[in-house]
C-alpha cells in the first residue's frame, strides 16, 4: 500500500491527480462463512452503470447472452461460453415475453460478487472503458476514433493508446519535468517497480515522462533487455515480457512530434556496434544470417510475436502498411527453408504478386487465376454432415471486422464455403471462409478477402488467417482452434476461434465492428 501511495504522489506532483486510486468497494461489517461482505461504493456504482448503459443494446432493458459475450471481449477477457452461461443463469431475470436479460441490478450484482474474488480485474475492466484510477473518465477523443467519417462509425482505442492520448490532451496542465526526473521515471527498474504495484499508474508515469521528449534512451534499454533475454521468453509468459511490451506500446502510442521517430527506432534502428537494433532489423538479420539454425528460427518467431502484440495499435499498424519492404522476413516465401513455425507451411505466403516468385506453392505451375475443376462451387454436392451447419461463428480475432457470423455461400473444394459482408478500411468487403487444395494434395482453411467474380485460391486473395485440418476435425467444417496469423497481409494476433453456430450459440448475432527478470541468454546475434 505504501508503494502505491508513493506512485500516486509522484503522479499528483506531475499534474495527474487522476492516478490516485478511488476505492471501488467497502466492507459492510457483515460476515458470511467467515468472509467479510463487500459492497460497491457509490462512485463505482455510477461508473459501472455508465458501462452498462453503453454495453447493452439501446432499445433493450438489459444484455442478452450475446451482449455479455461482446462485453467481456471488450474488457479483454477470453471467457469460455460455459462461464458466460453461469453468469447469465445466476444474475439474469426473466422478461414478460419469456426471454432472459441481465439488467442493471443483475449487472451490479455480478460486480458485487467480483470484488470479493478479484478486485484488480474489476479495476482493469473499468480502465478498459475509459475510467482512470480515480474513476473520472478520459475525454471521448482519448477513447474513440472514427472508422468511417461518412456514417459516424467509431471504435474504441486500446487501453494504452487511450492513456497516451489522455496525457497528450492534458499536457498543458502537467508539471514541467526536469532532466534527472525524466531519467528516473524512464529507468527499467523503476518502471518494473511501478508496474508491479499498478500497471495503469506506471503507464501514465511513462507517458507523461516521454511526451514531447527524446525517449530513445528507455527504448534502447528495453530493446537491449529484449535481445539479451529473447531465448528465455516462451509465449509471452516469461518475466520481463509484459514490462517490455508495455514500454513499446506506450512510447509508440504518444501522439506528439516524436511519435514517428520512436516507431522507427523500435522497428528499424540499426546500430550494431551499440547493440541498438530494431525489431524488424533483428528479425530479418536472424533469418538471413542463421538460415539453418533452429534456435535462431525460434528467436525470430518471438520477435514476430512482439511485433504482433504492438501491431494492434493504430500507429504501428499504419506504419507497417506503409513500410512493407521491412516485412519481407516475416513472409515464408522469402526464406522458405527457414520459415518460422507461425508461417512454416509450404502452401502460403500471404503476399499476392504477379509472378511465380511471389506465389504460394498451391498456385505455382498454374495460371494465377486458374481454378481446378474439382474446386468449383457446387451447391448440390453436399453431404448430410455439411448440410447441418448453415452458419459459422468466428470470434476472438485480432481484426475485429473478421469476427461475426458467416453464412453458407455455396461450396469450394467439395466442402461448404462461408462468407460475411462488412465495412473494412472504409470499404464494403466480403470475408470468405473456405478450404483450398494444394499441389501436394493437402488442404488448408483460410479466412480471406476474395475479390468479386473470382474463385478463392488465387493470387488475388488477401489472406488473414490459415489453419491445417487435424485428424479429429469434421472434414466438412473449418478447425475450431490452431489458426495461424498471416501478418504480412493484415492478420493480427490473436488468431480466431471458429465454431459452427449450431453448437456455439443459436441466438448469437454478428460480432463485427458495429458491436461496440530471468537469467541472461546472450544470443550472439549482435
Amino acid at each position: 500500500a505504501s508503494s502505491l501511495m508513493l506512485l500516486e504522489a509522484i503522479g499528483c506532483v506531475l499534474g495527474m491527480p487522476w492516478v490516485k486510486q478511488e476505492p471501488i468497494f467497502f466492507e459492510t461489517g457483515e460476515v458470511n462463512r467467515g468472509r467479510a461482505i463487500r459492497a460497491l461504493t457509490p462512485r463505482a456504482i455510477e461508473a459501472l452503470t455508465a458501462v452498462f448503459e453503453e454495453s447493452k443494446p439501446p432499445s433493450s432493458n438489459g444484455m442478452a447472452l450475446r451482449d455479455i459475450h461482446h462485453y467481456l471481449q471488450r474488457c479483454g477477457q477470453n471467457v469460455p461460453p460455459q462461464r458466460i452461461d453461469q453468469i447469465f443463469a445466476r444474475h439474469a431475470i426473466e422478461e414478460p415475453d419469456g426471454s432472459k436479460l441481465l439488467n442493471l441490478k443483475g449487472f451490479l450484482a455480478y460486480y458485487r460478487d467480483a470484488v470479493h474474488n478479484n478486485e484488480y480485474q474489476v479495476q482493469q475492466e473499468l480502465h478498459a472503458f475509459g475510467f482512470r484510477p480515480n474513476l473520472t473518465r478520459r475525454n471521448n477523443d482519448a477513447r474513440w476514433y472514427a472508422v468511417d467519417e461518412s456514417n459516424g462509425q467509431k471504435r474504441p482505442y486500446l487501453l494504452r493508446e487511450g492513456i497516451a492520448i489522455d496525457v497528450a490532451i492534458n499536457h498543458s496542465a502537467l508539471a514541467r519535468i526536469h532532466f534527472f526526473t525524466e531519467i528516473g521515471l524512464q529507468a527499467l527498474f523503476f518502471l518494473n517497480f511501478a508496474s508491479s504495484n499498478s500497471k495503469c499508474v506506471a503507464e501514465y508515469l511513462l507517458a507523461v515522462s516521454a511526451y514531447g521528449r527524446d525517449s530513445r534512451r528507455v527504448m534502447f534499454e528495453a530493446l537491449d533487455y529484449l535481445h539479451n533475454h529473447i531465448g528465455n521468453w516462451v509465449g509471452g509468459s516469461s518475466d520481463g515480457y509484459p514490462l517490455i511490451i508495455m514500454i513499446f506500446s506506450i512510447l509508440t502510442a504518444i501522439p506528439d512530434d516524436k511519435q514517428l521517430e520512436r516507431i522507427n527506432t523500435l522497428m528499424i534502428n540499426d546500430d550494431r556496434e551499440e547493440r541498438r537494433i530494431g525489431l524488424m532489423v533483428m528479425g530479418d538479420r536472424i533469418i538471413r544470417e542463421y538460415p539453418n539454425n533452429y534456435q535462431a528460427r525460434a528467436h525470430a518467431e518471438r520477435y514476430l510475436e512482439c511485433i504482433q502484440m504492438i501491431q494492434k495499435q493504430r500507429a504501428i499498424s499504419n506504419w507497417i502498411s506503409r513500410n512493407r519492404s521491412y516485412c519481407a522476413w516475416m513472409e515464408p516465401e522469402t526464406h522458405p527453408e527457414t520459415a518460422h513455425p507461425l508461417q512454416s507451411r509450404s502452401d502460403h505466403s500471404g503476399r499476392r504478386g504477379g509472378g511465380h516468385q511471389n506465389m504460394p506453392v498451391h498456385l505455382q505451375n498454374h495460371d494465377p487465376n486458374a481454378v481446378d475443376d474439382s474446386d468449383i462451387d457446387d451447391d448440390d454436392s453436399r453431404s448430410d454432415d455439411e448440410d447441418s451447419t448453415r452458419e459459422i461463428v468466428v470470434k476472438g480475432c485480432g481484426v475485429p471486422e473478421i469476427n461475426g457470423v458467416y453464412t453458407r455461400a455455396g461450396a469450394f473444394d467439395g466442402v461448404p464455403k462461408y462468407s460475411q459482408s462488412v465495412r473494412y478500411n472504409g470499404r464494403d468487403e466480403e470475408f470468405s471462409l473456405f478450404r483450398c487444395r494444394l499441389t501436394d494434395n493437402t488442404r488448408r482453411w483460410y479466412i480471406s478477402i476474395v475479390p468479386m467474380s473470382s474463385h478463392p485460391g488465387t493470387t488475388k486473395d488477401i489472406d488473414f488467417y490459415a489453419a491445417v485440418p487435424s485428424g479429429n476435425d469434421n472434414i466438412y467444417l473449418p478447425p475450431r482452434k490452431n489458426w495461424m496469423c498471416i501478418p504480412s497481409s493484415g492478420g493480427i494476433m490473436p488468431a480466431p476461434e471458429v465454431y459452427p453456430r449450431t453448437i456455439y450459440d443459436e441466438g448469437d448475432d454478428n460480432q463485427g465492428p458495429n458491436n461496440i527478470v530471468v537469467d541472461q541468454d546472450q544470443t550472439g546475434y549482435l
